[in-house]
């Protein structure tokens, strides 16, 4: 065999027409094989790509740029946005699914937060919409969901979508992490230029609508505003956060032959929001709608607990994005927070035992402020209390560090109430101070540990109190920091008879 091969090459030498058919063949044997490689990546490239695996099941998600990479989605600030996400199943076998999001903190979410920032919102549309869990067909099986996110910030968000999801016969746990769009429409009139509670009361107006979802302005199909008998009507279809109507008074066209005329001024009053007098439900609704700053920082209502009436009070209606949105910050004094400016009652924090061991969560004073004393406020205003995020310092016992919870009734933290003084700093008592900010109220009043008249609080007799503060104190292991009824910080046993006046969120 390699004597006839040796031959062979012999003889290609000697004829040089056999030595061009040779090369000829090899070039053509090289291009047949290089476009036979192309073909078969081209199909293999027209399939879609996995980008996304949950153990051993792969999918693919796109949104509305329909490449494989855009699972990480832009939320522009002040912008609300429609996205259209598509979910195919790679799988040969049937799968359930939940869409769900990481919470990034830049465009590669290299990492990622435990929350959305306030003002920010992704949320789901129903209509003309796949449900955001179910089941989803094997072999590129799709499902398609209209995502819709608010960001009412002055911060850019990035969120990246991800997917709980299983084998078709298993019952997945859902994260239930996507809410339903709720339209709530607000519509607001605006009569010559002036912000009004109610519509003109004849029909010599002419009346200009537009749709806002957010700040960007939405078109809604049908929109019309018409009058008939002197009423009017508001008709349109679709989504949107408000309706703003501007109504130009047009004078009567009709003549008369009267030769007297009636001077008719009709007096209108802006839309009052008043902390004290709106219900606790619209209250929440305008918090939802990002106007939370039209009450402010310090107004009063009363809220009743067993036959008597307490005073609380606006303590913050800001969200400073460059703090709260960090992922180790707690949100107690982020958003629209209600405090009590009235002691209520007096307990202990531990009940028997002087031991601040698991700080605040561990506490008997948690419990009762979650439990009891949560069911004894009015059922409207607990329908509007949100779940916070929840950060509290350490005593000295070995091993202890920060501790986080989730509470719709909170204490205070020593920062949220006082920023450290030139000689006197409550910072080295909190462990977790620099993980919270100064409430609104406590900051427009100046409140420090060397100027702290604005934090006293008063009993239901009138006379100043001391009230209790989540922090435990670093330095001891039996004991919690309060605020004296000087209102300066101390330092009291877990079995101490102190003040309660908490906290919560309204959203």
């Amino acid at each position: 065999m390699k004597e006839n091969l040796i031959k062979f090459f012999n003889l290609i030498k000697k004829d040089k027409q056999a030595k061009g058919l040779l090369i000829v063949g090899t070039l053509l044997i090289f291009i047949f094989t290089l476009g036979f490689s192309l073909s078969m990546f081209t199909s293999n490239n027209s399939s879609k790509i996995a980008n996304i695996k949950v153990n051993d099941l792969s999918f693919n998600i796109t949104t509305n740029s329909a490449t494989s990479n855009d699972r990480i989605l832009h939320l522009k600030a002040g912008k609300t946005e429609l996205f259209n996400v598509i979910i195919t199943n790679l799988n040969n076998i049937n799968t359930t699914y939940e869409l769900i999001y990481d919470i990034c903190t830049n465009s590669e979410c290299t990492n990622t937060l435990n929350s959305l920032p306030n003002g920010v919102k992704v949320e789901y549309l129903t209509e003309n919409s796949d449900t955001l869990n179910g089941k989803i067909n094997n072999n590129n099986g799709t499902k398609t969901i209209n995502i819709i996110t608010t960001n009412t910030t002055s911060s850019d968000v990035y969120i990246r979508l991800n997917l709980n999801a299983g084998y078709d016969w298993n019952n997945l746990v859902l994260a239930n992490q996507i809410r339903e769009y709720k339209n709530e429409t607000n519509i607001i009139a605006y009569v010559d230029g002036v912000e009004q509670k109610n519509y003109p009361d004849n029909c010599n107006y002419k009346a200009e609508a537009k749709a806002y979802i957010g700040s960007q302005q939405v078109t809604l199909e049908n929109l019309t505003v018409t009058c008939s008998s002197n009423k009017w009507t508001t008709n349109y279809t679709g989504y949107a956060d408000r309706i703003e109507v501007k109504f130009t008074f047009k004078p009567s066209t009709t003549t008369t032959t009267t030769t007297t005329t009636k001077k008719v001024t009709t007096t209108t009053k802006p839309i009052v929001y008043s902390f004290a007098n709106d219900p606790w439900e619209t209250i929440a609704n305008n918090v939802r709608n990002g106007l939370g700053y039209k009450y402010k920082v310090g107004d009063t209502k009363k809220v009743s607990i067993g036959g008597t009436n307490y005073t609380v009070r606006v303590a913050n209606n800001t969200t400073p994005p460059e703090k709260c949105s960090l992922k180790d910050f707690s949100q107690t004094a982020c958003g629209f927070v209600v405090e009590f400016a009235d002691i209520v009652e007096n307990r202990n924090m531990n009940n028997s035992t002087s031991t601040n061991v698991g700080g605040w969560p561990a506490t008997a004073m948690r419990t009762y402020a979650n439990g009891d004393f949560y069911n004894k406020l009015p059922a409207e205003l607990r329908k509007v209390i949100i779940d916070t995020k929840v950060i509290s310092g350490h005593g000295n016992t070995s091993g202890e560090t920060n501790f986080t919870s989730t509470d719709k009734i909170y204490l205070l933290s020593a920062h949220e109430v006082w920023e450290d003084g030139t000689s006197n700093q409550v910072s080295s008592k909190d462990t977790a101070y620099n993980q919270t900010r100064q409430l609104d109220y406590y900051k427009n009043l100046g409140v420090t540990t060397n100027n702290y008249s604005g934090a006293i609080k008063k009993n239901v007799s009138g006379s100043n109190s001391s009230w209790w503060l989540r922090a435990a104190s670093s330095t001891e292991h039996s004991t919690f920091l309060p605020v004296n009824s000087s209102g300066d910080w101390g330092n009291f046993y877990a079995n101490s008879h102190y003040g309660l006046a908490p906290a919560f969120r309204i959203g």
